[in-house]
């Protein structure tokens, strides 16, 4: 076999110089992607877990009662005394939230965005035919709960009254 019988790099195609190409560009793709963070100064993790806690947790929380883990208010309540017994209901009562603190607590996730159809808070035309049934209608729909809102907006520990006030809080905001 001489020297010019040997396919010369002009004749040569096909395969081999393509899979040539397409692996280099592989190889730099690879390593740009695993050098690149490095170079910037990112693992690419989040950079809050906190922040991502709160993106991803639901609307309404219910944490039922455990026995002997009551919250204070039940574990005091639950068995009162003859001289106890007055004291400890004044108490349970003012020790109430307040309808803004209810709100910030519980009802601003749907009621700031509207979201499942809430009426916002402020939106006079939202608010205008729900007012229209009434205050006990409304009371009762936050109590009981109403089409996607769960009764007392996912927090069963809330009194009556915590609610109502919750409840007149938002009215408040439409008159």
């Amino acid at each position: 076999m001489s020297f010019a019988d040997l396919p010369s790099r002009k004749n040569r195609g096909g395969f081999e110089p393509s899979f040539a190409l397409v692996v280099s560009l592989a190889v730099v793709f690879v390593l740009l992607a695993f050098l690149t963070p490095l170079f910037l100064g990112s693992s690419g993790a989040p950079a809050d877990d906190d922040a991502t806690e709160q993106r991803i947790a639901p609307v309404a929380r219910f944490n039922p009662p455990v026995a002997g883990n009551e919250p204070p208010a039940v574990a005091e309540s639950a068995a009162p005394t003859a001289e106890n017994a007055a004291p400890a209901a004044a108490e349970s009562v003012s020790a109430g939230k307040d309808g803004p603190a209810v709100y910030a607590s519980v009802c601003t996730v749907c009621h700031e965005t509207g979201l499942s159809g809430a009426p916002k808070k402020g939106d006079k035309a939202a608010w205008a035919a729900r007012i229209a049934t009434g205050k006990a209608a409304l009371y009762d729909s936050a109590l009981r709960g109403k089409n996607a809102m769960p009764a007392r907006g996912g927090n069963p520990a809330l009194s009556d009254e915590e609610v109502k006030k919750a409840v007149d809080f938002l009215l408040e905001a439409v008159r």
